[in-house]
């Protein structure tokens, strides 16, 4: 790191060897054109690192910090010096990542466009959600699943509203917090959507909001709504008709519609 001063861009994620912080330390001390850091699901690196890559490398426009034993403290710090900042994945965070920063990152990251807060267990709720909708209108990829219920309609509407160029959302497993009302905003709303995980919603995503989406989302290019037992064949063939780009429909109830779009057998 030390003779590659210019560095843009570093990828250890799966990387287990240890001691990572002091190798991520030197390379933010002298690597400030760092713009993209990936340490998905590496050997743990703390909040001091973190702090210190935020502090050095003001230009940094993608974190990975999934699974990393990162807290508030970290992540506000990249909140206070990354503004460029688009794509910032948190998931299954191993300590303890809070609506506190990850709302900062949404008042202070204006040009966000990729957010993952999956797995936070529950500690990323609707206040957050609803500040990225407030502060993030170019955002385009979202997944609040397994959130343990703390992500509801209250902001997957909001969103709908404040970020129509959404692409991408995944509210499965979502404990019931998101349902028709939601999903319908976002049909509504959001007419570049491509990708919406629906799984294992408790029951509350139905045939109202799947018809809206056949109705609105000419765009929709996959779809899963496994496990949502309120959602019919009826509908699944009429948005398999309408959404002409539409390439993966799941629905993975035993016995019920599971198969490649294209066949209407």
């Amino acid at each position: 790191a030390r003779s590659c001063t210019q560095l843009r861009h570093l990828h250890v994620a799966g990387v287990k060897q240890h001691p990572l912080n002091e190798a991520i330390n030197v390379v933010a001390a002298t690597c400030p054109h760092l713009e993209s850091l990936n340490l998905g699901s590496s050997a743990a690196v703390k909040d001091a690192t973190i702090d210190l890559v935020a502090r050095s490398c003001r230009q940094l426009t993608f974190l990975n910090l999934e699974s990393q034993d990162v807290t508030d403290v970290g992540l506000s710090a990249v909140a206070d010096c990354c503004p460029q900042l688009r794509h910032l994945s948190v998931r299954w965070v191993k300590r303890f990542v809070s609506d506190r920063s990850v709302s900062a990152v949404a008042v202070r990251c204006p040009c966000l466009t990729h957010l993952d807060v999956s797995l936070t267990g529950g500690t990323v709720t609707d206040a957050a959600i609803s500040a990225v909708a407030d502060g993030c209108p170019e955002l385009r990829r979202l997944d609040v699943s397994r959130t343990g219920g703390a992500v509801t309609d209250r902001s997957i509407c909001a969103i709908a509203r404040g970020c129509p160029r959404l692409q991408y959302l995944d509210v499965s497993a979502t404990d019931g917090g998101v349902t028709d009302v939601g999903i319908s905003a976002i049909a509504t709303h959001c007419r570049e959507l491509q990708y919406l995980d629906a799984c294992d919603t408790g029951g509350r995503v139905t045939d109202e909001s799947i018809l809206l989406l056949a109705k609105y989302s000419a765009r929709l290019k996959s779809l899963d709504v496994g496990l949502a037992p309120l959602v019919s064949r009826a509908a699944l063939l009429t948005i398999a008709s309408r959404c002409e780009q539409l390439m993966t429909l799941q629905r993975t109830t035993p016995g019920k519609f599971a198969r490649p779009v294209g066949s209407t057998r």
